[in-house]
């Protein structure tokens, strides 16, 4: 096990509306915002990570690589697509950043990438920008679930509607619990959970399809583009001024 924490913030600069000592703060962002302001929606499945310091050695990136199955919107130049978030493990050091999302090997997400390769993190509103497929051992079914581990049972308003907190989810004793970024808004985010009603993931996928369909009329809708996976041996010098 990796002995020691780093946490990042200051060289977050420009990068977060606000950062507090404990946790980022980021915009909220509903399902209809996700759908308008990403380059690329797409689903995949982790098959490979890399962490390369910046060329000072002060700051590690990790490159997480995906096989993608199904583009939403935009397009990945090839069906391997790595993306490029700040953190990650080097030697016995760990630099972890509040409210950034993190994947596990082999399992299957839908993503909602922006500023790939530029962006401190091209996952759209952080976290918000990730589902994760899993199975929710009380139904049998495939589902999806957010980053604060509540099952998303569809779409209302343009927004995730969301039903229990996944009944899979299991913590890791070993490792520490990172602070969750602060959502601004986020009050908005409780009034469209919804009791019970579990949805397989084919048919939130399914609502999601006709919500970028509908979107797509509306002026503020941003058509997708061509997506390039990050290169590990494109890193900053250093994250310094």
């Amino acid at each position: 096990m990796k002995n020691r924490w780093i946490h990042c913030a200051a060289l977050l600069v420009g990068a977060l509306t606000a950062f507090h000592a404990s946790a980022a703060t980021v915009e909220r962002m509903s399902a209809a915002r996700l759908v308008d302001d990403t380059d690329l929606i797409a689903t995949g499945t982790l098959i490979d990570e890399q962490v390369v310091t910046t060329l000072d050695g002060s700051m590690p990136f990790t490159f997480y690589t995906f096989r993608l199955e199904e583009s939403l919107k935009g397009e990945a130049a090839t069906p391997l697509l790595t993306l490029r978030v700040l953190g990650g493990w080097y030697g016995d050091e760990g630099v972890l950043v509040p409210g950034m999302p993190t994947f596990e090997p082999s399992e299957r997400y839908l993503l909602f990438v922006r500023n790939n390769g530029t962006a401190v993190c091209p996952l759209l509103g952080w976290g918000q920008g990730v589902l994760k497929f899993a199975d929710e051992r009380a139904s049998g079914r495939r589902v999806l679930v957010d980053e604060h581990g509540s099952v998303i049972t569809g779409l209302a308003s343009s927004d995730w509607t969301r039903g229990a907190r996944w009944s899979g989810r299991e913590h890791d004793a070993d490792q520490p619990e990172l602070p969750q970024a602060e959502i601004l808004g986020d009050e908005e985010r409780s009034s469209s959970r919804v009791p019970g009603g579990i949805a397989d993931a084919a048919r939130v996928l399914d609502e999601l399809r006709q919500l970028i369909r509908t979107r797509r009329q509306r002026p503020e809708f941003v058509e997708g583009r061509l997506v390039w996976s990050a290169d590990p041996r494109d890193v900053p010098a250093s994250l310094g001024h």
